[in-house]
């Protein structure tokens, strides 16, 4: 069955291809109906999706596990999720049953980097589409894992749950950190390239870096980029959306700062 084909026994989709933007079509589609269907979501109901959403990712993960482990039979690379957008799978178990810094951690991540890392993605799919078909089960696993990213961290933002703080600015990098960390000393074990922070990925941006800044320097700069970048990338777009938006709407009361709300839990 192609549909669980070996890499590149049968035609790949490709990247900028037919099937790529038809891979797109169907993630736009679905976050955007995600996103009317939750308009009215209060946090009850926004805590109930992360659970099932992050359930439902954990299971796929697994499944995608064991599909590598049994069919693709790759390395490490192929089945440890300890990649940038695996993060979604760890975060995502932080804000549902974690408490106080914990949870809040959780949805600074979703908030920030999930929507970064599930936007780049859709636009440069370069571990799914370039190795197997569009009705391939990795192409969809990856089609969910980023959309639902890029819906639970809209849906954070536009909702208040989770609007972060330039001070919060460690409660995003920490979790990032720690897996660039814990990923560099696996990498040096087993020659695996987790995070991307050890090794050169040819054909991706990660070429440019790793010609650019050789040796450590590769690992140190990859490090932060991911632990810095996403961050306080969405934290100035969302304010200058927010300045826009009460400029042109002063008497909404739809995007207040969330404060003492982040704070109480």
């Amino acid at each position: 069955m192609n549909f669980f084909c070996p890499p590149e026994t049968v035609t790949p989709c490709g990247i900028y291809t037919p099937g790529h933007f038809a891979f797109l079509a169907v993630a736009i589609t679905g976050i955007t109906l995600a996103l009317l269907a939750s308009r009215r979501w209060g946090e009850r109901e926004i805590l109930r999706a992360t659970r099932i959403i992050t359930a439902v990712l954990w299971v796929l993960e697994i499944a995608k596990i064991v599909f590598n482990l049994t069919v693709v039979r790759g390395n490490f690379n192929d089945y440890i999720p300890l990649y940038f957008c695996s993060l979604i799978l760890y975060a995502g178990a932080l804000s549902s049953v974690g408490r106080g810094v914990w949870r809040r951690i959780g949805d600074v991540f979703i908030s920030t980097g999930a929507i970064v890392g599930g936007v780049a993605y859709l636009i440069y799919p370069s571990t799914s589409l370039p190795r197997y078909p569009f009705f391939h089960f990795l192409s969809f696993h990856s089609i969910l894992l980023h959309s639902c990213m890029i819906f639970l961290g809209i849906l954070y933002l536009r909702s208040g749950y989770c609007r972060p703080r330039p001070r919060e600015w460690w409660k995003y990098g920490s979790l990032v950190m720690l897996i660039c960390v814990i990923s560099t000393v696996f990498n040096q074990i087993t020659g695996a390239n987790l995070m991307f922070v050890s090794h050169d990925f040819p054909g991706t941006p990660v070429h440019w870096a790793y010609v650019l800044f050789p040796g450590f320097g590769f690992t140190v700069f990859m490090s932060l980029l991911q632990a810095i970048g996403p961050f306080w990338f969405i934290l100035g777009w969302f304010r200058l959306f927010l300045r826009l938006w009460r400029r042109r709407h002063p008497d909404s009361a739809a995007l207040i700062d969330d404060t003492a709300a982040a704070d109480a839990r």
